[in-house]
This record gives structure tokens, sequence and C-alpha cells, in this order.
């Protein structure tokens, strides 16, 4: 019977482990890459789509990266958080019909 043995080189069995080691925070910084052009394109858009945006960008953020529970996923998120000076939630001003 004949027989097979394979051996890969110790280069590429260390590049492996790197890359293995080092997943979380590549996957952490490609959201948070993806999340930077989402968030770049919002704030542009928010100009010709809203009356006032003054309190609107105040309230734009990026959020950390994070590992979701629910299936182990990495992400972050772009969204509107906090309040305005009138106490108004900046989440609803940005739901409000108050397009132009």
């Amino acid at each position: 019977m004949a027989g097979f043995n394979v051996e890969l080189p110790n280069e590429l069995i260390k590049s492996f482990q790197e890359l293995e080691a080092n997943t979380e925070e590549m996957l952490s910084d490609m959201t948070r890459a993806g999340a930077e052009v989402v968030y770049k394109q919002v704030k542009s858009n928010m100009k010709s789509s809203f009356k006032s945006t003054e309190s609107l960008e105040k309230g734009l953020k990026i959020t950390k990266s994070y590992r979701t529970p629910s299936d182990d996923g990495i992400n972050t998120k772009v969204g509107f958080y906090g309040y305005d000076e009138d106490g108004i939630p900046i989440p609803l001003k940005a739901d409000r019909k108050s397009v132009v």
C-alpha cells in the first residue's frame, strides 16, 4: 500500500497562527472602516434632507466594535444617540417627518 506524507513549512504555520490570533481585531477594524463610510455618507445626506441638522450632527455616533451574543458576530453601529438642548431625544428628531 502506498503512503504519502506532507509537511507544511514552519513559516506558513506561523502565519496561520498569527491570523487566527488576530481575527477578532481584524474583523473589528473592518466593521469600523465600513461604519466610517456609512457615517460620512449619512452626515453628507442629512444636510439635503433636514431643515436643521445641528443637533442631529451632534447625535450621530459610531459605536465601539462589539461581539454579539446571539451569533458571536462582530458589529459596529452608526446611529443617533442622546438628547438635544430642549431634552428631545435625537433619534426621535431624526425619525420625524421634518424633511424639506
